[in-house]
């Protein structure tokens, strides 16, 4: 199970069943490159809000948080 990790995302409330493909993808063009630089900054993975990053560097980075494990 995977969900989208972009803040906001109507994706990120109900995990999807989805592969890295469909993930990254959704990442790439459906979020905007601010979009994807705020997320990163609050998830730490930039040390400011405006620190440029490539946005290909930004989709495999934000991928990493789009797993979700299920606790029985």
């Amino acid at each position: 199970m995977r969900k989208c990790p972009v803040l906001g995302c109507k994706f990120n409330k109900n995990p999807q069943y989805a592969d890295s493909f469909q993930i990254k993808r959704h990442l790439q063009y459906n979020h905007d490159y601010r979009e994807k630089q705020e997320t990163a900054f609050s998830l730490g993975l930039i040390n400011f809000i405006d620190e440029r990053r490539s946005s290909t560097w930004l989709v495999d980075s934000l991928f990493d948080f789009s797993s979700v494990e299920k606790y029985n």
